[in-house]
């Protein structure tokens, strides 16, 4: 499919980039949240973003919706040539790799020998698939798309896993042969490994090859990147001797990084002991699994501190806010930095605070903090519950993704309420009761299984339920469907699934249960955030007489009708009254 602006005709002038960006955007805004079909306002929308991608328009709400509305999308149909524009959207940081594996599944899908391959995949057939990698499928799997994804985040459905833990099995058959292979796709392959844990099953053969194949140093790159696709290099005795001749981009990832985050744990600085029973055990889970892994952050085009106030909190008393030029932010359970990066991006100047029970999770941040040349951010290790004894207060309080694990998050919150300013924001996410009870049946199962939360015992739950989710008579599947498993991108890498289906403390709640918590912290419920547009656009739908969205007994009815419009977690803003 062509553009639907040609040059010249009764069309007129091509509109520019930026007038073509426009136009998406309206035209996405008027499609489902959920469920669109490609016609109409969806393919004009994506047609527009493609061409002002390709034009030059780079603007984050352009590229972020580009790519967003492809991952809505079974298939991709024969002549939309959007490959460029994805390579272009991802280039440009406002995109997280991750979020982009989708759109370049059904991009390589295109391909007929990929297209076979998948098939096999789904059946679970490694034996055709080994037999395609002579056949074009290496070649495939080189794509640029692919590989930078490959490096650059974990990847995640259970059809590329499965080919590439095929691939991974024969590049070891190749190197225990003496024989070479692709080193670029070795190495991807194993930096791939490493950033999703080496979560790939492997069999009880390939331990063995494995083992024999490590007992010496090897002497060529294709067989330590074979071997890093196994386990990390600093595993390997004679990995000390390794240079970057033979380790290539291993060697930062897997030997020298580790070892400066070790160096840096010892400086991280402590606010006091943690003492607090629960969160003893979830500091115990990041320290041994530091979440989420990551290799580069959202970017974000700076602008005056008003400006982004008002492009974030839409809702919010301006009254306090237009006064600050140099915000006060307090991160609250930063993890290992991720979030951290994109609450202060496209802030010209902050002073930032950000806390987090596991050392391990601080020293990644800072050392991707001091690469990312943002080295002035405080790190420390602290609990939630010990907040009330630092001295200051903040415009800004970010806690995602964090009070749900505290053994009473209603408290945990309410310190945090105190030691933001009135007037200032406070962004949540919080557990959906409804958008996770699918989830919570596959936590029992595993539960009542007894997997244990090691790295052997996630390895083995995870090639358990892709083999239930490929058996269509298993009685598991159903529920494993139900759950959404294998669209969850936390399932595809170690720390994640630890993170999703073993955490050791974990509460969900209902709108009710947020309007109730948000009225006895103190705070003015100021409106959800979304990935996209489209969900604020059916709500409007469907509760015209609120456009602001703001009314919590319409969302929680919503929720009712839409089971999955959380699925993301109840992600809002909140303010403290003045």
């Amino acid at each position: 499919m062509t553009s639907p602006f040609p040059p010249g005709g009764h069309f007129g002038a091509r509109p520019s980039p930026e007038a073509l960006g426009n136009m998406g955007l309206q035209a996405l805004t008027q499609v489902p949240a959920h469920g669109a079909a490609v016609a109409g306002s969806f393919t004009t929308g994506i047609m527009c973003l493609r061409d002002a991608i390709m034009g030059g328009d780079r603007r984050p709400t352009v590229v972020a919706l580009f790519v967003d509305s492809l991952q809505r999308l079974r298939d991709i149909p024969e002549g939309w040539n959007v490959t460029d524009a994805l390579v272009a959207a991802l280039q440009s940081g406002f995109v997280l790799p991750h979020v982009a594996m989708r759109p370049a599944l059904l991009v390589l899908q295109a391909n007929t020998v990929f297209a076979q391959a998948f098939a096999l995949a789904e059946r679970g057939d490694r034996g055709g698939i080994t037999r395609l990698f002579d056949q074009g499928l290496l070649r495939i799997l080189s794509h640029p798309l692919l590989m930078t994804l490959l490096e650059a985040s974990v990847v995640s459905g259970p059809e590329l896993e499965f080919i590439l833990t095929a691939l991974r099995s024969h590049f070891l058959v190749r190197a225990l042969q003496g024989g070479g292979g692709p080193l670029d796709l070795a190495q991807r392959l194993a930096a791939q490994c490493f950033l999703n844990e080496y979560a790939f099953a492997r069999g009880a053969d390939e331990i063995q090859d494995v083992a024999r194949l490590a007992a010496h140093a090897p002497s060529d790159a294709f067989t330590v990147a074979v071997l890093a696709s196994y386990d990390s290099l600093a595993a390997y005795p004679w990995a000390t001797a390794l240079g970057p001749d033979l380790a290539g981009p291993l060697l930062a990832q897997q030997v020298l990084e580790p070892a400066a985050e070790r160096a840096l744990a010892a400086s991280i600085e402590t606010l006091k002991p943690i003492t607090a029973p629960v969160s003893q055990v979830v500091r115990s889970l990041y320290e041994e699994n530091p979440y989420p892994r990551w290799t580069a952050p959202l970017r974000a085009p700076v602008r005056e501190t008003a400006e982004i106030f008002r492009l974030k909190y839409l809702n919010a008393d301006f009254a306090y806010l237009d006064t600050v030029t140099t915000p006060d932010i307090l991160v609250a359970g930063c993890g290992t930095g991720l979030n951290l990066l994109m609450t202060v991006g496209g802030y010209r100047t902050w002073r930032v605070t950000a806390v987090d029970l596991s050392r391990a999770s601080l020293a990644h941040a800072r050392r991707q903090l001091d690469a990312f040349g943002i080295p002035d951010i405080r790190l420390l290790q602290a609990d939630i519950l010990d907040l009330g004894e630092l001295p200051q207060t903040f415009d800004v309080i970010e806690a995602a993704g964090v009070l749900h694990h505290m053994a009473d998050p209603l408290k945990g919150w309410t310190i945090l309420g105190d030691k933001l300013r009135p007037g200032g924001v406070m962004h949540i996410a919080l557990y959906s009761s409804i958008a996770r009870r699918g989830i919570d049946k596959v936590r029992a199962f595993a539960k009542a299984r007894g997997y244990p939360s090691t790295r052997d015992g996630i390895v083995q739950f995870r090639s358990d339920a892709l083999t239930i989710l490929r058996t269509p008579s298993h009685p598991d599947r159903a529920m494993m469907e139900e759950a959404g498993l294998a669209s969850w991108h936390d399932f595809f890498s170690t720390s994640g699934c630890r993170d999703l289906i073993f955490h050791p403390q974990e509460v969900t709640y209902t709108v009710p249960d947020l309007a109730r918590m948000i009225t006895e912290v103190g705070l003015t419920f100021k409106g959800f955030s979304f990935p996209s547009p489209a969900f604020l656009a059916a709500y409007r739908q469907r509760f015209p007489a609120d456009p602001a969205g703001l009314n919590l007994a319409n969302w929680g009815r919503f929720e009712q009708e839409n089971p999955n419009l959380f699925i993301r977690m109840y992600t809002f803003i909140a303010q403290k009254p003045l």
